[in-house]
């Protein structure tokens, strides 16, 4: 275990000394680079030990129209998990990307990709899911595509197709990792 703690903390130190150059280097332009680092430590008070601790890295870094971020989770036993995030917006079009990877199991969780788009007040939301299926050690996809508004002097519209995934509750309230969605295998 303290091996492993001893690679947890370089990897730490190597982030947060890229996390110092980065403020170095945004100082002197009109980029916003924001950050936190929390520290969860559970001790035993009647032996004055470490039961266990946790640390959660947040990094986001403003650049023009784009967001990139960074998620990082450290546990006592693990470079728990990692997650870039980069959005963008062009014109009409919004797009918002997120990669999740294992650091545990040297592989990307889930690849979550969305663009969402206002065109004569109806609204066009696309997401593509691509997520590893640990039952089954493959990845396997979904999309999802929802148009909503009101068309103009007429109804209001409201439809939501779901191709190959459906929505997790756990993963949307944050209850559970994940990308929101279970990709269907169909078996």
């Amino acid at each position: 275990m303290q091996l492993v703690l001893k690679e947890q903390f370089k990897v730490l130190a190597l982030t947060i000394l890229m996390v110092v150059i980065s403020l170095s280097v945004s100082a002197h332009g009109e980029d916003t680079l924001t950050g936190s680092f929390t520290n969860d430590l559970y001790l035993n008070p009647q032996t004055s030990s470490l039961i266990t601790y946790r640390s959660d890295l947040e990094v986001t870094y403003y650049l023009k129209d784009m967001r990139l971020s960074l998620s990082s989770v450290f546990t006592e036993d693990s470079y728990h998990s990692q997650k870039f995030g980069l959005d963008y917006s062009l014109g009409l079009l919004d797009t918002y990307s997120t990669l999740s990877y294992d650091p545990d199991n040297s592989r990307i969780n889930y690849f979550k990709g969305e663009a969402d788009t206002v065109l004569s007040g109806i609204g066009i939301e696309n997401t593509f899911v691509l997520e590893y299926l640990e039952d089954e050690e493959v990845y396997g996809s979904g999309y999802e595509l929802t148009l909503y508004g009101k068309i103009p002097d007429g109804p209001s519209l409201y439809v939501d197709n779901l191709f190959g995934m459906e929505d997790n509750e756990a993963e949307l309230l944050g209850l559970v990792d994940g990308s929101g969605y279970t990709i269907q295998t169909g078996s």
